[in-house]
């Protein structure tokens, strides 16, 4: 299994036909639905799984996310979030380093 890019920027799961983990098909099926709910899913219901670099590096950058969302105070009770601004180029070679390290 490892994760891709489209093209047009969306995240997807190419798969070998013999996924047969419970975790593994839960990933896929995140990914499918939809770009977002598979680095959610990454990020919260799977943040301890022994998982490949390239998932590990996207499980991380949701992670980031979702604890610098988490530390903005001004968003409580709006039903959108406002857009957050792209991790640093240091922050993003850690996260590599740190994906590369599982």
């Amino acid at each position: 299994m490892n994760l891709s890019i489209s093209p047009h920027g969306r995240l997807f799961v190419e798969t070998a036909l013999d996924s047969k983990e419970a975790s593994a098909k839960r990933i896929i099926e995140a990914f499918a639905d939809s770009s977002s709910r598979g680095i959610l899913r990454l990020s919260t219901t799977e943040l301890q799984a022994s998982l490949p670099a390239d998932f590990s590096f996207a499980r991380d950058f949701g992670r980031a996310y979702l604890t610098q969302l988490c530390h903005t105070p001004e968003i409580a009770g709006h039903a959108e979030f406002p857009p957050d601004s792209p991790p640093t180029e240091d922050a993003l070679a850690a996260m590599a380093t740190a994906g590369l390290a599982t």
